[in-house]
Order: structure tokens, then C-alpha cells, then sequence
């Protein structure tokens, strides 16, 4: 992961216990064959889809351990979204040229979350709003440290023109307080980041606390994806 340069982001589960993280930089254009070559796979141990714990936020930003929010994200973060089916290379591709609500063929059919900081509609400046309607709007929460829409930014070979930008200090974050789709079930997450800086942990996305839940953070200079299953407060589950 490389400071000032946004990249594509996804994870994919299935029920079978198989688990992929894909990473592809702005500059490359967005192909399959451009994305098999920088995906990894490993098997998991969560048969059955991965499991996290319902009734906690989703958390973009921070860390929710229950102890207070730490290991925040400093940089950029947009075209969050989920879907209730493991994604294709190809289908990757296609959202990563073209963004997630772009289109309507097979590659977005299983769509079930979406947050486009291009696409904030009337929502009231304490929110960012979601493209499936208020009750899923993620609230912007931590005072001076609430993360800002910045408009008027650009990718190459995306269609990122907006962001939304978290500083990186205190509790700035968005939360997500509704169910989210793939509690063991086929999961495709994926998402958009920039980072401004690559020191030490910094989390983009966790779900279900970091106890029984998963986290999708930067590690240095790596992107991780970490499951913690064992109802213990850490960030050393598997990773990829």
C-alpha cells in the first residue's frame, strides 16, 4: 500500500471456509487478469461463512474493541460496500472501473450495502448516506475529529469523485448500528481507501468488535484482514 495513491480493496468468504483479500492500485487498469495477479487465498477455519458478533456497530475508521476507539485511520475512504455472494475477478473488476451501484447486470445483483460518498444525497451533514435509503446511513460521530466529504478528487481508471476524509485522531468514525449481511453466510465486501500516512495499525473497517468479529486495517504498509473469533480484545487473528 503505497501513502497518497487510492486503492481497491476487497475480501471475499464462502460458506466453504475459503477467504481472499484483492488489492489493486489506482493507476492499473481494471482488469481480471490485473486483479488474479495480486490475489490471495487461504483456507479458513470458519466453515459455514464467518461469524461476528450481532448487535455491535460496523465501525469505519476505528477500532470498537468496548475499551474506546483506537488504531485510527488517517486518509480517505469511499464506494463502501457488501454483497451476499462470493465476487468473480471479473465482477471485481468491473466495480473497480465503474463503482459499485454503477451498473445493474449480474457482477452488482447481490448488492446489499452500499455507501458512495459521490452519491450523498439530502442526507443531514451528520450522515453519510447510504444508497438503499436512510435506515442504513452511516452516522458520522467524534466531534472536530468527524470525518469530512471532500469533493472534487479523481482517480485514474475509477469513478471516484468524492471522499470522504478521516484525520486520524481521536474518535472520528462512521457507524453502522443495522445488521450487516453475511453473518455465515457468502460475503464480498470491498471499498476504496487513500491513505495519508502507514504508520502503525489503522483500521478502515471492523465488524462485530475485534473479539468475535472481523477487521479489514492497514498494517504498516500492508493491508490486512484479520478474524478473531476467540471473544479476546486483539488484532492477531488470520491475516492475508
Amino acid at each position: 500500500t503505497t501513502v497518497g495513491q487510492y486503492r481497491f480493496a476487497a475480501v471475499r468468504f464462502g460458506v466453504g471456509g475459503d477467504l481472499s483479500v484483492t488489492l489493486l492500485d489506482e493507476g492499473v487498469s481494471a482488469t481480471a487478469g490485473a486483479i488474479a495477479g495480486v490475489t490471495g487465498s487461504t483456507a479458513s477455519t470458519l466453515a459455514g461463512g464467518v461469524v461476528y458478533q450481532p448487535g455491535r456497530p460496523t465501525v469505519l475508521g476505528v477500532q470498537d474493541s468496548g475499551a474506546g476507539a483506537t488504531n485510527a485511520y488517517n486518509g480517505r475512504l469511499d464506494d463502501i460496500a457488501f454483497y451476499d455472494s462470493v465476487l468473480t475477478d471479473a465482477d471485481l473488476a468491473l466495480i473497480a472501473a465503474t463503482g459499485a451501484g454503477f451498473h445493474a447486470n449480474g457482477a452488482t445483483a447481490g448488492l446489499t450495502r452500499n455507501w458512495d460518498a459521490g452519491n450523498p444525497g439530502p442526507s443531514p451533514a451528520a450522515n453519510w448516506q447510504s444508497n438503499f435509503g436512510a435506515t442504513q446511513n452511516l452516522a458520522l460521530q467524534g466531534g472536530a475529529n468527524e470525518p469530512v466529504l471532500v469533493n472534487g478528487v479523481s482517480s485514474p481508471n475509477t469513478e471516484i469523485d468524492s471522499a470522504f476524509r478521516f484525520n486520524g485522531m481521536g474518535a472520528g468514525r462512521a457507524n453502522f448500528a443495522g445488521q450487516l449481511p453475511g453473518r455465515g453466510q457468502n460475503l464480498t465486501l470491498e471499498l476504496w481507501a487513500k491513505p495519508a500516512d502507514l504508520t502503525g495499525q489503522e483500521i478502515l473497517l471492523e465488524a462485530g468488535g475485534d473479539g468475535n468479529g472481523f477487521s479489514i486495517l492497514l498494517d504498516g504498509n500492508r493491508l490486512r484482514m484479520v478474524l478473531d473469533q476467540d471473544s479476546v480484545s486483539e488484532l492477531s487473528g488470520t491475516s492475508n
